[in-house]
């Protein structure tokens, strides 16, 4: 939670209308929304920033380091966050095997607020799963 009480999410979506829209949505539904472009910034703003993140809405297309090897890298940071993978299409391998983890919820672009509302209440009230052994941790396929 952010000093104002509500709920942060990280934001990482390197479509920067996407990003903006997304937020909006965000602050409508009363969450702290924190929009990242990259996997790259998403992993410095974990590692340097004293923001408590409850959920990571994470896009699984994305040029440089993909969705997959940022869930990996902010699961290993922070393995008790849960994460809405969101694409469009193309990523339904990476998807699916993040999906098994227990830590993730897919998300079809393009969505509507009730549905993302839906995911992240459907995710918050989940109790985290315990971390992952790193022999049962999901391939990473870069």
């Amino acid at each position: 939670m952010n000093g104002e009480g509500k709920r942060c999410i990280l934001l990482v979506d390197d479509d920067e209308w996407v990003r903006s829209l997304i937020s909006r949505l965000l602050d409508r539904l009363g969450y702290c929304a924190v929009p990242v472009a990259s996997g790259a910034e998403a992993i410095a703003r974990v590692t340097h920033d004293d923001t408590v993140f409850d959920l990571v809405i994470l896009d699984m297309m994305m040029p440089g380091m993909s969705g997959e090897a940022t869930f990996q890298a902010l699961h290993d940071l922070k393995p008790a966050v849960f994460f809405i993978l969101c694409s469009g299409s193309g990523e339904s391998e990476a998807t699916d095997r993040l999906l098994g983890t227990g830590y993730c919820a897919r998300l079809g672009k393009p969505f509507t607020q009730a549905e993302l509302r839906v995911k992240i209440a459907d995710l918050l009230a989940r109790t985290p799963p315990p971390a992952l052994p790193t022999d049962q941790a999901p391939a990473l396929t870069v």
